[in-house]
């Protein structure tokens, strides 16, 4: 029976990711068995946000279907992510593997920090303050690109988000890694 749900589920993702493209141009189903679902993500990357603060000029890669992060503090860095919903087997044991990438290397990039916002008015209005406090010293940051989150039933399906972040940073050498294909294993 367990066999049966997980072959179902491999396909139901397969079907949702497969609609030639149109619905989700930047994710490619590679592979689907029993054992998994292989998934290519190449991010489509538009213009990058420009901050100029009395702190300095910052940048945000900004790629289609972006999201930003639940941030824990203000001033560490400002990572966004695609989010992509799965069916999964179970609660528990679900793993995640990169099997292949491709990414560019960005030197002396200046990577916004995540605002700390001030209401200053009675009407709500806020204010942004950048002050950078970045997690990144020696290593890149986030560790891991590609991570399943948020396990839950949603009509009968237990589900999960895929959560891939397309690009790294690190504060000490200013550097960015901006990933052009992330080939994921569920």
């Amino acid at each position: 029976m367990t066999k049966y749900i997980s072959i179902f589920t491999i396909l139901f993702c397969a079907r949702v990711f497969a609609q030639n493209g149109q619905l989700y141009p930047d994710i490619r189903v590679l592979e689907s068995d029993d054992r998994g679902i292989t998934i290519e993500v190449r991010p489509e990357y538009v213009e990058n946000t420009k901050i100029v603060t009395s702190e300095g000029s910052f940048e945000i890669p900004q790629f289609k279907f972006a999201i930003s992060r639940i941030s824990e503090s203000a001033g560490s860095e400002d990572i966004r992510t695609r989010v992509i919903p799965i069916a999964v087997p179970s609660y528990k044991g679900n793993t995640v593997s990169i099997i292949g990438s491709d990414f560019q290397t960005i030197n002396d990039f200046s990577l916004a920090p995540d605002p700390e916002q001030k209401i200053v008015d009675d009407m709500g209005t806020t204010t942004k303050l950048y002050k950078t406090n970045f997690i990144s010293r020696q290593n890149f940051y986030p560790q891991q690109i590609a991570q399943l989150a948020n396990a839950g039933m949603v009509k009968n399906w237990l589900t999960a988000n895929l959560i891939v972040t397309p690009y790294q940073y690190n504060a000490s050498g200013k550097i960015l890694k901006k990933y052009t294909r992330i080939v994921v294993r569920v």
